[in-house]
């Protein structure tokens, strides 16, 4: 769990590098643009990662409680 936590932080701070670097090249308009659809795309697949974590925790929790029970009833 914290695992994924950390390699959501690390994904963030490689965006934010991104832009940064973005701003400093000052690139080709065509180029930028691409690298911002390349920016939002990387964004989406966290955010997708993030709320896929959060309904996962449940589940988990949830199998978990089930296995318990099934050792204990054992």
């Amino acid at each position: 769990m914290l695992l994924l936590v950390l390699l959501l932080l690390l994904r963030l701070l490689l965006l934010l590098l991104l832009l940064l670097l973005l701003l400093l090249l000052r690139l080709h308009l065509l180029l930028l643009l691409l690298l911002l659809l390349l920016l939002l795309l990387l964004l989406l697949l966290l955010l997708l990662q993030l709320l896929l974590l959060l309904l996962l925790q449940p589940l988990l929790l949830l199998l978990l409680l089930l296995l318990l029970f099934c050792f204990c009833y054992y």
